[in-house]
């Protein structure tokens, strides 16, 4: 039994939405973010970062990280979810990255990491103006 599970999606939006029928929609994928150059407030960033993992019959307990690589190439923890497989539903994050207006600019790398193997890197450029 692989103990991995698929990736379906993981990427960066503005918004998304989860129907009552619990499919997931979108909102304006981004890759770059831009953040006016006199922003300096710790307020967040208005991003979500979005990650669909396909369950491919895994059981067992997991653990999904998302570590944030900061253009200075320092690492830090944004996300850990301990994750309880018993059925073949998917496993999904939407979350918001603790990224603030106050960010330098600059490329990070977010990777998805299931019981510490690397599964993606989601890149997000930020430029100020």
């Amino acid at each position: 039994m692989n103990a991995t599970p698929g990736l379906r999606l993981a990427c960066f939006c503005e918004n998304y939405i989860v129907g009552a029928d619990d499919r997931l929609s979108i909102i304006r994928m981004v890759d770059t973010i831009t953040i006016a150059r006199e922003a300096t407030t710790l307020e967040r960033l208005n991003l979500f970062l979005v990650v669909l993992l396909q369950a491919d019959g895994l059981r067992g307990e997991f653990t999904l990280s998302i570590v944030r690589e900061n253009p200075d190439s320092r690492h830090v923890m944004e996300h850990v979810e301990h994750v309880v497989r018993t059925a073949d539903k998917d496993v999904r994050v939407m979350m918001r990255p603790e990224l603030t207006c106050a960010a330098p600019e600059g490329l990070y790398w977010f990777d998805v990491r299931w019981d510490g193997e690397t599964l993606t890197k989601i890149p997000l450029h930020v430029v100020r103006r």
